[in-house]
């Protein structure tokens, strides 16, 4: 999270903590693997995800 604490001006466990809030609030999903290193990574952020999840959004002009 040093990118979102440079462009916030926030410490990072404050970061921290705010993405964990959202988390809980499935605003975005971060990955349970890096929670476990304190590294929290977003998964998903709706509708928008980092890992294949086996369907596709189409928009008007695009699949």
């Amino acid at each position: 999270m040093p990118e979102l604490s440079a462009l916030t001006a926030l410490a990072s466990d404050r970061v921290r903590q705010e993405m964990r809030t959202l988390d809980a609030r499935h605003d975005v999903v971060l990955d349970p693997q890096d929670q476990d290193q304190d590294q929290d990574q977003i998964g998903m952020a709706h509708p928008f995800a980092s890992v294949p999840l086996g369907f596709s959004v189409m928009g008007t002009r695009t699949l």
